[in-house]
């Protein structure tokens, strides 16, 4: 189970300056979120991916028929892949003639093995697979989902970076508190 990080945590740092004015006909107001989500997910499996979901409030709290639509974008920002877990070796030897010439300048050949030592490291990577915004009834405002997969079980994705559009049917002037950017209409 993933579990989200506070918005206010020292972690986390946000832009919360609205930046520009335009004008929409007909009146909407139009919120912006921009934030990291800072979280640990580990992968479980050894050679496959392991997925699950990260959902969490976006925008201000509004009534389901003052929700429009949302739309948001995601993708990973942060991951952790220690190498000592999973690190595989493979040794193999080799044989090894040299030759050459003593100082009297006779021939001289030697031979023998050195053994070569290889290291694998473990399959690895993670993604957003999706980022979808959605009315909650049960938490009374836009929830942002995000689909993410690692791979390999010493992969950890840990913040992914995100962009929320919600459409709101009103007219008025917001600022979400925690990294938003708002259009609103004139």
């Amino acid at each position: 189970m993933i579990s989200l990080t506070s918005k206010q945590s020292a972690q986390i740092s946000f832009i919360a300056t609205p930046r520009e004015t335009v004008t929409i006909t007909p009146p909407l107001t139009m919120i912006i979120e921009s934030g990291v989500a800072v979280f640990s997910f580990a992968g479980t499996h050894a050679n496959d991916w392991t997925r699950d979901t990260l959902a969490f409030p976006v925008g201000e709290p509004c009534t389901e028929a003052l929700f429009l639509s949302g739309i948001a974008a995601a993708s990973p920002a942060s991951f952790w892949m220690p190498l000592e877990k999973g690190v595989s070796t493979s040794t193999s030897e080799v044989n090894v003639e040299v030759s050459g010439a003593d100082s009297a300048g006779n021939p001289v050949t030697l031979g023998g093995s050195v053994q070569i030592q290889q290291v694998f490291p473990p399959p690895i990577g993670c993604a957003v697979d999706s980022a979808t915004v959605a009315y909650s009834a049960a938490d009374g405002q836009p929830v942002l989902t995000l689909a993410l997969a690692v791979f390999g079980e010493t992969s950890f994705l840990i913040r992914v970076s995100y962009t929320a559009h919600i459409a709101m049917a009103e007219h008025r002037s917001i600022v979400v508190q925690g990294g938003a950017t708002t259009v609103k209409q004139a």
